[in-house]
């Protein structure tokens, strides 16, 4: 006798592992039918825990290309719901990451308290997991809604907690030297807005 629900999950779980793969392809732009077919697989992947490894990818898959093409109110719903599954899960590499992607997606929206909140969620939660190039996102976008929200202090702050975590030279600051450049432009150091990280001493 066939075990159709057992069967029907395994279908779940090889849908989300095929999505995962599709997406991993390098793209600039979301086709239509890809993403009508990714939300329709998070739609059942994301309510069946032996899915979730896969699904958890497709969402940071999909995240830039969904937001970069404007779908954000119909993308909000099944971040929350990822971050909700991943949370379940004690997941916390992914719950780190789709915490900072709704953050994103009120940052954009000007939702400024909103992002505050969840950028520094976010920040603390890579802080546990030791990533400090997560954490830098997180609170380069911290400091990017607190200079926008008119904190400029503290969005000094956390600028300077960002650039303590990784060499001066290294490219995942570059966000971090713009927004520390801004933050300057805006209190009129225009000398001081320039975003090139500080020259490496020569020694003999």
């Amino acid at each position: 006798m066939t075990d159709y629900p057992n069967l029907f999950q395994t279908y779940i779980v090889r849908s989300a592992q095929a999505m995962r793969d599709l997406l991993d392809q390098p793209r600039t732009r979301l086709p239509d039918e890809v993403r009508e077919q990714a939300l329709h697989t998070l739609g059942y992947a994301l309510h069946l825990d032996a899915a979730w490894p896969a699904a958890a990818e497709v969402l940071r898959q999909l995240a830039p290309l969904m937001e970069k093409a404007g779908y954000r109110e119909e993308w909000l719903p099944y971040l929350s719901r990822g971050l909700a599954v991943s949370l379940a899960q004690h997941d916390a590499a992914a719950a780190a990451e789709l915490t900072f992607q709704l953050g994103l997606l009120g940052y954009v929206q000007g939702l400024y308290d909103d992002a505050y909140q969840q950028f520094a969620a976010s920040a603390a939660q890579f802080a546990s997991l030791g990533d400090r190039y997560g954490q830098v996102r997180a609170l380069t976008r911290l400091a990017g809604a607190c200079r926008l929200h008119g904190r400029p202090a503290e969005a000094q702050t956390f600028v300077a907690q960002a650039l303590a975590l990784l060499d001066a030279h290294d490219p995942a600051l570059s966000h971090t030297y713009l927004t520390r450049g801004l933050l300057a432009y805006d209190a009129g150091r225009f000398a001081a807005a320039q975003c090139d990280p500080p020259k490496r001493e020569i020694r003999a």
